[in-house]
Order: structure tokens, then C-alpha cells, then sequence
């Protein structure tokens, strides 16, 4: 005997699904899967509903999120930005580039390993 504060698993579910539309056609899709699993399901949900694909509206029909076991998905991970690379500074004398004496050039590359490891490292 169902308990009557008991709610069935659709409609948590339905409940935390972000575009309410279509209802009856979720329920037919939620019916076809097989003991779904809602814990993954919600899990899934708070993540996407936090992406910008979501954020700016794009929200797939519920039925269609059910359909495409779209609980399955990955977060997509934002690529790195490149980011120029450090450019080695220029001896100059007089205007004019300069050949570096070796405890220059070792200066110089131990100034670019430096700002190199920082900026790769973060």
C-alpha cells in the first residue's frame, strides 16, 4: 500500500527538471526505461543545470532527456585557454640587439623557465 507523503520516483524527478512542458510524453518515457535511476539521474541534473547551454535556455524536452539517457553525460570540460608564451627579452645596447654573455643567457632562461613553470602549473 502506497503511504500517502510517498512520492513516486517520476515525480521527484519531474519536480527537478528545469522545463515543464510536455509531461505526459516524459512519463511514457520514464515508464520505458528500466528501473531508472534517479539518484544518478538528480545528480546529473544539478550539474547541467548549472552549464551555460542551460543557463541560456537551451533545456532539452524532458521526454527527450529520458530518451537520450542523457543522465549518462559527461561534464565537458572547458579547455584551457592558450596563453602566448613568455618572450625571451632582447639585450640591447644602444638601440642595437646584443649577442648575451653566457651568465645572461643563463639568466634570461632561468627567468623564462620561471614565468614557463607559473604559468603551466595553474
Amino acid at each position: 500500500m502506497k503511504k500517502e507523503y510517498e512520492i513516486p520516483n517520476f515525480e521527484l524527478f519531474y519536480s527537478a527538471y528545469p522545463r515543464k512542458q510536455a509531461k505526459k510524453d516524459a512519463e511514457k518515457a520514464w515508464k520505458a526505461i528500466k528501473n531508472p535511476p534517479l539518484e544518478m539521474m538528480l545528480s546529473t541534473l544539478a550539474w547541467q543545470k548549472k552549464t551555460k547551454q542551460w543557463q541560456d535556455g537551451f533545456i532539452p524536452l524532458p521526454a527527450t532527456w529520458l530518451r537520450g539517457e542523457r543522465w549518462l553525460d559527461e561534464p565537458m570540460v572547458k579547455p584551457r585557454e592558450d596563453k602566448p608564451a613568455p618572450k625571451l627579452p632582447t639585450i640591447y645596447k644602444d638601440g642595437v640587439p646584443q649577442l648575451a654573455t653566457p651568465e645572461q643567457k643563463s639568466n634570461i632562461f632561468n627567468d623564462f623557465k620561471e614565468k614557463f613553470l607559473k604559468r603551466n602549473t595553474k
